[in-house]
């Protein structure tokens, strides 16, 4: 069993608005903290499916309808959870911060009778999330997707950020604009 003092932040937000930047910044913060990165993600969706990932599962972001993109996210974010709790029960770290975009409002349970939950929604302007897209997608030659529609996928970006700002609200889950010191972070999440 996982110890009460235990917790799991989950950071979610749209493309570019600076989730694992933050999810490291927090884990820095605490050297009790572990961020996990898209590996731990990747390893607990296939530890869901031995050999080889679905390919409902392996499509981005900006390669998907929102209808596919939703349902995704809900099949990806139980295996998250679970290995967040598996990585708690090793006992070297008491917290656990997950990130991605598919942490959206109403997949993450409110409560959890072995750990302690939080959520937070990032968000950016729409010209700091337009800045921001821009520049990875000339700086990352992994995604060489993203040079192509650059301004399609801003917009997408934007109309899935409003689309997390009102599921949020509807859940009660914290947004906060990614131009917020750590502090705002820790303080609002509930951690």
């Amino acid at each position: 069993m996982v110890s009460k003092k235990s917790k799991i932040l989950f950071i979610g937000g749209a493309p570019a608005v600076g989730k694992s930047t933050m999810g490291k910044a927090l884990a820095f913060q605490d050297i009790n903290t572990y961020y996990s990165d898209g590996d731990f993600v990747r390893d607990a969706v296939l530890s869901s499916f031995p050999g080889s990932i679905p390919p409902e599962y392996s499509k981005s972001f900006f390669s998907s309808s929102t209808e596919e993109f939703l349902e995704q996210c809900k099949l990806v974010v139980p295996p998250m959870i679970v290995a967040a709790k598996k990585r708690l029960l090793r006992g070297k770290e008491d917290t656990v911060v997950v990130e991605g975009m598919h942490l959206i409002p109403g997949l993450i349970p409110t409560y959890d009778s072995e750990v302690d939950l939080g959520q937070v929604i990032l968000t950016l302007p729409k010209s700091e999330l337009r800045r921001r897209l821009i520049k990875r997608s000339f700086e990352e030659d992994k995604r060489p997707y993203m040079r192509e529609d650059i301004e399609g996928k801003v917009e997408s970006s934007c109309e899935f950020q409003k689309y997390l700002i009102a599921m949020a609200e509807q859940y009660g889950i914290q947004t906060i604009e990614n131009i917020s010191p750590i502090e705002k972070v820790i303080a609002t999440s509930g951690l």
